[in-house]
């Protein structure tokens, strides 16, 4: 009952803190700010990602690669938002007052989640 508790009040804060962003952001600026962390997410991500399917062809290691590229993607995640919630900073300065770790925390670690359940059931299917 109290992990229950626990988890209904954070799902409130989190709520909360995103009608709070939603009251204040146009849909010009997150898409801006969506598209932006996403490429400079995806450009800081690849040379890593590069790097591990080059890889795939000089060893054979594939379980071990495989999971180091699920690893990768899970970084990439995180920093995907920490980038979108600095941007969105950025371009809206009145959600500068505003503590947006909570949700940045619930959204990265809701994404982290389903893309860690479909990595290792590709991971499992293939191995």
């Amino acid at each position: 009952m109290k992990q229950l508790d626990k988890l209904s009040k954070g799902l409130s804060r989190y709520l909360s803190i995103n009608r709070l962003i939603n009251g204040r952001t146009s849909l010009r600026i997150v898409a801006k700010t969506f598209v932006w962390a996403l490429v400079s997410s995806s450009v800081i991500a690849s040379v890593p990602v590069l790097l591990a399917i080059n890889m795939f062809i000089y060893t054979k290691l594939a379980l071990f690669l495989a999971i180091l590229l699920l690893i990768l993607a899970l970084c990439w995640v995180y920093g995907y938002f920490v980038i979108y919630y600095k941007l969105l900073v950025i371009y809206v300065p009145s959600l500068e007052p505003v503590n947006l770790t909570y949700a940045r925390r619930f959204e990265t670690m809701a994404t982290a989640t389903v893309i860690f359940a479909i990595g290792i059931s590709v991971i499992i299917a293939l191995f």
